[in-house]
């Protein structure tokens, strides 16, 4: 789906765009995509967005999907990956701020469905985070797959500021994972920040599993 498909709402200063999506079950959920209308547009305008929503998926299936979930079997390190090492030793990213994130979020309008999947292809500027948000999970991954600039990738449960429980902030066009899990009857809600630490082409790929 293309961001030209969302219906749109101002809100405030900002604006809201929302899609429905059906689950494999026929229940309905919601992307939601907060922010500037102006900076949603410069890093969404050119994607194809895809979600997978699978209800009744056991962990073991999910974690058998995993690697191929977030494309770590086609992902490879480039040749000249460590030829700038000052790349590899970054500072820590200034707090996010309203004026310089963008939110995108999967929302259950219903309950039901267990395994989350969002394949998102994006531009991000310089300094400009963009968070995605899943619904209740007891175990999630992520991914950035670049193929220009240098993004990083941080997960936060429960928070948008909060410190991260993993980070991956290799250089260049290596790719950055992370991940975390907890028992079943501790669920939380993932916040998947990318960081443009320079103007960066990539992809994002997250998957979380949960109860119904």
């Amino acid at each position: 789906m293309r961001l030209e498909q969302f219906q749109r709402e101002r809100v405030g200063a900002l604006t809201r765009f929302s899609q429905t999506l059906n689950d494999e079950g026929g229940r309905p959920c919601e992307l939601l995509i907060v922010g500037d209308s102006r900076q949603v547009s410069k890093a969404f305008g050119e994607s194809d967005f895809d979600a997978v929503i699978r209800p009744g998926v056991t962990r073991e299936q999910w974690e058998a999907d995993l690697e191929e979930t977030l494309r770590m079997r086609q992902s490879i390190v480039p040749a000249n990956a460590f030829d700038d090492p000052s790349s590899h030793f970054k500072s820590s990213p200034a707090a996010p701020t309203a004026k310089n994130s963008i939110i995108f979020a999967l929302r259950r309008v219903q309950p039901g469905g267990t395994a989350f999947t969002l394949i998102v292809p994006l531009i991000i500027p310089v300094g400009v985070s963009i968070f995605f948000v899943f619904p209740r999970s007891f175990v999630c991954g992520g991914s950035v797959l670049p193929v220009g600039g240098d993004p990083d990738l941080f997960l936060t449960i429960n928070s948008f500021v909060g410190p991260p429980v993993s980070s991956s902030t290799l250089g260049g066009l290596m790719p950055d994972t992370v991940g975390f899990a907890a028992p079943p009857f501790l669920q939380f809600f993932p916040v998947f920040r990318v960081f443009g630490f320079l103007a960066s082409a990539t992809t994002f790929v997250g998957s979380s599993l949960g109860l119904p």
